[in-house]
């Protein structure tokens, strides 16, 4: 198949770039989702640090108590996130998996985890 692209290229007189390859294309496509993943989990992280202090000393409900605890898993998230994107750009073979997936994994786990995050950041400025 790489041959076949190749002479393709040759036989268009050579104006195949490195940066029109689809390949590489869809490692920089997945390194700016890893980029976006991990801001919008250094958000969640923030919104999560400001509802610890929003009460002032007074004690926080008990779902917010548990995502605050939860706030380290925000750091690991992209780690792991990083690592799979390390995988696939320095991954040898010519089948790189698609970027769809990654984006519908790590667009998933961020709007679950927002949505969580800001319900438990509301939760001690509600009225009872």
């Amino acid at each position: 198949m790489r041959a076949i692209r190749m002479s393709a290229a040759a036989g268009s007189g050579g104006s195949c770039s490195a940066f029109g390859d689809s390949r590489v294309m869809n490692k920089l496509i997945h390194l700016l989702i890893l980029v976006g993943f991990s801001y919008g989990c250094l958000l969640t992280w923030a919104l999560l640090g400001l509802a610890a202090e929003a009460t002032r000393g007074a004690p926080l409900p008990a779902f917010t108590r548990l995502c605050v605890s939860m706030r380290p898993t925000l750091i690991v998230l992209p780690i792991i996130a990083a690592a799979y994107c390390a995988w696939v750009c320095f991954r040898t073979p010519e089948r790189v998996p698609a970027w769809v997936c990654f984006f519908a994994v790590v667009t998933g786990f961020l709007v679950l985890l927002g949505f969580t995050a800001g319900f438990a950041a509301y939760l001690p400025l509600m009225p009872l």
